[in-house]
């Protein structure tokens, strides 16, 4: 049921230099494998791109930050 939601959504179109740096620290994180110490710092840059991309309002960010912590 996750699935089909997450397939309605809508991919934004990008810059380059936001889909480089969404790139540069999704593959930190992967690579890190959740060892380092700056892990939780790259998913918080992370989840701003994100939000940044998407045109979220801050009100809109605290209700998917509340969620993704239940």
């Amino acid at each position: 049921m996750i699935w089909a939601n997450v397939a309605r959504l809508p991919i934004p179109n990008t810059t380059l230099a936001q889909r480089a740096a969404i790139e540069d620290l999704v593959r930190k994180r992967l690579d890190a494998r959740g060892e380092r110490p700056q892990v939780a710092e790259w998913e918080r840059e992370l989840n701003a791109l994100v939000y940044r991309v998407y045109g979220l309002t801050d009100e809109e960010i605290a209700v998917v930050e509340e969620l993704s912590h239940e």
